[in-house]
């Protein structure tokens, strides 16, 4: 019984592995469409679609993943969310800072890219809270 559900843990620890491989993926392309954006490379109407793709995913996903998942992050939480922390905290402060800088105000897609980034910063202030709590 043991063995079975050890084997069962280990299904279940390799496929949030891959699925949040998979998510910061797609936030790294997240931060080169900001990139091309930025550089003007690409017009802003090929961008739209994009970036409210990565917002709307990021939004829905990435605390579904997470809360699906209990055991595996009680194991490997530091670890992971400080990543998605800082990488959520790096594009939304660079999307905002460059929003007023360049543009004089956001887009649509820009709202939809912050409310998912916003998603997983309140993520981790509600899990750092209930860690503090349980301590």
């Amino acid at each position: 019984m043991n063995t079975k559900n050890y084997m069962n843990n280990q299904n279940q620890d390799s496929a949030v592995k891959k699925t949040l491989i998979f998510v910061s993926i797609l936030e790294f392309f997240l931060l080169i469409v900001l990139f091309f954006e930025f550089r003007k490379a690409i017009p802003i109407n090929q961008l739209l679609p994009i970036s409210l793709l990565f917002g709307l995913f990021i939004l829905v996903m990435f605390p579904v993943i997470l809360y699906k998942r209990r055991q595996f992050i009680s194991r490997y939480r530091n670890k992971y969310i400080k990543i998605f922390f800082i990488i959520s905290i790096t594009l939304i402060t660079i999307n905002v800072i460059w929003a007023f800088i360049e543009k004089n105000g956001m887009s649509f897609s820009d709202y939809f890219i912050n409310i998912g980034l916003g998603s997983v910063l309140i993520f981790y202030l509600v899990e750092r809270a209930k860690k503090t709590k349980n301590n």
